[in-house]
């Protein structure tokens, strides 16, 4: 097994399952999207508004504080529960004469309206029952005296309405055609995410959802100052948290009567949009670009809980002219955008399951219309954009987490995690939408194959470490390899090492004069002895060639005391050997030559293909080599280096021998016998120092 190539694959693997990760999550890119524009996107909300939204719907107002995303000038007149008591106005729905009273109350004693506009979220699509009790002073149709009302106010925003599947009801011819002719444009002006409309799109637009159309009851043709429908698209799980603002039927564009009121507010016609369906709806003249989906939609921004974000006050207060004095409705509803509609269940069933809790109809138009004021929309990334994040995120997070432990690799993983969550919330806030759940899944699949490959490896890897390093180190430099293999750098390494080089004097002779039997345990009983020692002193047994052993320090783990550790297994070799010569007969006793050189060798993983080992090469390994045999010349036993002597000398008791000529160097180097150990220099303290780092 090549150790190197574990190595590369340590980025390389990573990088490819962040890459396969990623397409897999690409292509899946809008089932993930559609995820984050609901589930996410709710619990964003949540998280975005203080306290805890409504789950069932909630009778009467109550504002306990202003809300600073809210424009003071929204004011709610609810149809509440009070207004429906007997001795009020009584049973929903209400004789149309009872709004009469109503709309008056917003015309001042001069004959100009009051508020900037009113927003009747109640349709009269019908003729009343004539069994409906009227007052017997009404001279006129109540539908007709109402109109007169409304076209008085002159500010009245109605109703018509849209609907997604065709009935068998005949409506009317007229009144459709008034809608269609004053209140919508043609559907060819549009076009389809940049595309100018073809006849397959023109046909895929009117396709999409309605597919008929109910208009007000005649008598209210002419009294309106505009006609808009407040029709929702229904989605699968029901909650709300689109608002559309324009409708595809029958090869024209209608218009929400919310939209026409902001556009009327902001002094532009209807006329004078450009629709994008699916990118933008864009109002030139004043620099606004609102986002929108294939529906004509835009994405809601809920910014407080159902029933708390608006003032409102009971219709009856309005109906009862006795409730509010004329002075005070003139300075109260001065300047304000006013909004009638149903706010109680005991009435028609108009409220909705949004994000923000179930909201009444009537303050869902409040908020849609306080959005578009403020020009306040979300808008999502693009497509590209959002593909890069998961690429990018997954790429960058593999390559980090590659050079990290398991253990530190859950924690960056998790900090990760918390950061983009974080990030990704924050924006939210700021009205931008970035993909969230598909670049969280990329993150945690590509980190959990990782973790897979490697579990899958690991094993691998640490049968190499075992097989390569348990014969030439200790046991505890095995285990620190173990821990943390990306220590070994194999494959060839230049470094600063010590080496050393020990041979028993005349075993050869030895050899001649007894058995092989004997010869073989001698020796085995000697390197046994010689091994443990340079194992003791944590130093890495490079090869027995015969009787001669070769080991090394400072590889593969790192050692600043190299040539101290080396020191020390010399001269504790050198006791070994003389308990080893008491326990054997005096033909048997062996003398040695130990010779100890410091400087730069190459080390790595050396050798065929079908063979490798741990080993070094270079001018210090041959001076070493040199230094054993010059034992024979100056008759000593440990020989070191002047380089060796320079580390050490402050450690231990040398002697000068001389000054000779070595291969690789033109001035002579000198060399020193190793004698002893200085008094005060601390063994155990360096040896504890060892153990301690690789506990």
């Amino acid at each position: 097994m090549n150790l190197k190539g574990l190595k590369k694959n340590k980025l390389v693997v990573p990088i490819f399952i962040a890459i396969f990760v990623s397409l897999v999550i690409i292509l899946l890119y809008y089932v993930f999207i559609s995820f984050d524009r609901s589930t996410i996107f709710d619990l964003f909300t949540d998280l975005k508004i203080p306290g805890s939204a409504p789950k069932e719907v909630k009778e009467g107002i109550e504002v306990t504080q202003e809300n600073p995303n809210v424009l003071p000038s929204i004011e709610l007149v609810i149809v509440d529960a009070r207004s429906l008591q007997a001795d009020k106005m009584g049973e929903w729905p209400f004789p149309r004469w009872m709004y009469i009273p109503v709309i008056e109350s917003f015309i001042d004693s001069k004959g100009n309206p009051i508020p900037n506009g009113v927003v009747l979220d109640i349709a009269f699509l019908s003729k009343r029952s004539e069994q409906v009790q009227t007052p017997q002073n009404l001279k006129e149709s109540e539908d007709k005296l109402l109109a007169n009302a409304i076209k008085k106010l002159g500010k009245v925003y109605m109703q018509f309405y849209l609907e997604a599947k065709k009935s068998n009801t005949t409506y009317g011819e007229y009144e459709s055609e008034y809608i269609k002719n004053n209140y919508s444009i043609p559907l060819s002006k549009a076009k389809y995410k940049g595309q100018i409309l073809n006849e397959s799109l023109t046909q895929y637009l009117n396709s999409l959802y309605w597919k008929e159309i109910i208009p007000p009851y005649k008598e209210y043709i002419g009294s309106e100052k505009a006609f808009g429908t407040p029709s929702t698209v229904s989605l699968q799980d029901q909650i709300v948290r689109f608002f559309p603002l324009v409708y595809v039927y029958d090869n024209n564009i209608y218009f929400n009567q919310v939209f026409l009121y902001y556009l009327d507010r902001i002094g532009v016609s209807f006329k004078d949009v450009e629709i994008d369906f699916g990118r933008y709806i864009t109002i030139p003249s004043k620099n606004v670009k609102i986002p929108i989906d294939i529906y004509g939609q835009m994405r809601l921004n809920y910014v407080g809980n159902a029933g708390s974000l608006f003032h409102g006050i009971s219709i009856y207060d309005l109906y009862n002219p006795d409730q509010i004095d004329k002075e005070t409705k003139e300075i109260y509803f001065k300047d304000k955008d006013i909004f009638i509609g149903v706010y109680t269940t005991g009435a028609a069933r108009d409220y909705k399951p949004t994000p923000a809790g179930m909201m009444y109809g009537v303050e869902w138009l409040a908020l849609a219309f306080n959005q578009l004021m403020q020009n306040s929309f979300y808008y999502e990334l693009p497509y590209i954009y959002s593909v890069l994040i998961i690429l990018l995120m997954s790429l960058i997070v593999m390559v980090i987490i590659s050079r990290f432990s398991t253990l530190r690799s859950y924690l960056f993983v998790g900090i990760i995690l918390f950061v983009y969550s974080f990030a990704s919330f924050w924006l939210f806030k700021k009205n931008i939408l970035i993909p969230y759940s598909s670049v969280v899944l990329s993150i945690l699949l590509s980190f959990i194959g990782l973790i897979a490959y490697r579990i899958l490896t690991e094993e691998k890897e640490k049968k190499f470490i075992r097989n390569t390093f348990s014969n030439f180190v200790s046991k505890v430099i095995v285990d620190e390899l173990l821990k943390h293999p990306e220590m070994i750098k194999l494959g060839g390494e230049r470094k600063e090492i010590t080496v050393l080089f020990s041979d028993i004097r005349s075993f050869t002779t030895l050899s001649e004069k007894y058995q092989p039997e004997e010869i073989v345990g001698i020796l085995n009983n000697y390197l046994s002895r010689m091994t443990t020692t340079i194992f003791k002193y944590e130093g890495t047994l490079d090869k027995y060639v015969g009787d001669e052993i070769m080991a090394f320090w400072n590889a593969p783990l790192p050692q600043e005391d190299h040539a101290t550790l080396a020191c020390l297994t010399a001269l504790e070799m050198m006791k070994e050997l003389n308990l080893f010569n008491q326990e054997m007969p005096p033909e048997y006793r062996l003398n040695i030559g130990i010779g100890i050189n410091t400087g730069e060798a190459i080390v790595g993983n050396m050798g065929s293909t079908s063979r490798m080992d741990y080993t070094l090469i270079g001018d210090t390994v041959n001076t070493g080599a040199r230094l054993e045999g010059t034992n024979k010349v100056y008759s000593t036993n440990i020989i070191i280096s002047e380089f060796t002597y320079d580390k050490v000398k402050d450690f231990f008791v040398c002697r000068l021998l001389d000054k000779i000529k070595v291969k690789g160097k033109s001035i002579p180097v000198s060399i020193y016998e190793l004698l002893d150990v200085k008094e005060d220099f601390d063994v155990e303290g360096l040896l504890k120092k060892y153990k301690k780092v690789k506990a």
